[in-house]
């Protein structure tokens, strides 16, 4: 995958979130940090994300965009809050920006990739999807291909994306609407179950 990018014209340098320290060289000179640190990294209780915004505060990082990618956590109630505790790591990032007076953005995406998985009630040995309520609820997402398009396109407006929450999405649809599209593509017929909200609680 290095490689790849390299073919592309990307300067790859290597630095360790869990070390912060060997992170302020690899940040200095940079204006713009973009992080994309995965879920299972940031939920580890080493606090890569806060690690990374400490380095690049000291090495005089002017913006730094925090990993929100999936999950708009940055809005939610308390009582929410302490239900998923990544959106607690998500909120420490964003205090801690602020704290430190540097700017930011923070990005809402839900990607069309990440419905089709157990997390989001879909069991696919089985054929059956767990749909909230009347399966009309509905999700608006992002394909993957689209996300760094966008977000560059964005991030090169500082007037309008500094200090704010954009949310990144190019369909809607209802989850009835999103079973129907993957019956149509998969050609495979899956049984609807449908749940009230309150049965199911995503992330417990």
């Amino acid at each position: 995958m290095l490689e790849e990018y390299k073919k592309k014209g990307a300067n790859i340098v290597i630095g360790d979130v869990e070390k912060p320290e060997t992170l302020v060289d690899v940040f200095n000179g940079i204006d713009l940090v973009v992080s994309v640190l995965s879920g299972s990294g940031m939920y580890s209780g080493k606090e890569p994300e806060l690690n990374a915004i400490k380095a690049a505060h000291s090495a005089g990082v002017k913006k730094f965009v925090p990993s929100g990618w999936t999950y708009d956590a940055w809005d939610l109630p308390a009582d929410d809050i302490r239900t998923f505790t990544w959106y607690l790591v998500k909120k420490a990032a964003l205090e801690l920006l602020k704290s430190l007076g540097m700017e930011y953005t923070l990005f809402d995406t839900v990607w069309f990739e990440f419905l089709l998985n157990p997390f989001m009630g879909f069991d696919f040995k089985n054929k059956i999807w767990e749909l909230p309520g009347d399966g009309k609820i509905r999700y608006s997402a992002i394909s993957l291909e689209d996300i760094a398009t966008l977000v560059e396109e964005t991030l090169a407006r500082p007037e309008l994306s500094t200090n704010v929450k954009i949310k990144l999405a190019t369909d809607e649809f209802s989850a009835n609407e999103m079973v129907d599209i993957f019956e149509q593509v998969s050609g495979l017929k899956i049984t609807r179950k449908y749940i009230r909200s309150e049965e199911r609680r995503v992330g417990k």
